[in-house]
C-alpha cells in the first residue's frame, strides 16, 4: 500500500513540476525536480533494502 502511495506522490510531483515549468516559475520547477530525484534515490534504496 505504501509503495502505491509513494508512486502517486511521484506522479503528482512530476505533473506539478511540468505545469510549473510550462509557466514562468522555472526556479520552483527546478527545485521540485531536484526533490523528486532525491525521493527516487531514497525509494530505490528502500526497495533494494527489502
Amino acid at each position: 500500500m505504501t509503495k502505491y502511495f509513494i508512486l502517486l506522490i511521484i506522479i503528482a510531483a512530476i505533473i506539478l513540476a511540468y505545469l510549473l515549468y510550462k509557466s514562468d516559475k522555472k526556479e520552483l520547477a527546478i527545485a521540485i525536480t531536484i526533490l523528486l530525484i532525491i525521493f527516487m534515490v531514497l525509494i530505490i534504496l528502500a526497495f533494494m533494502g527489502i
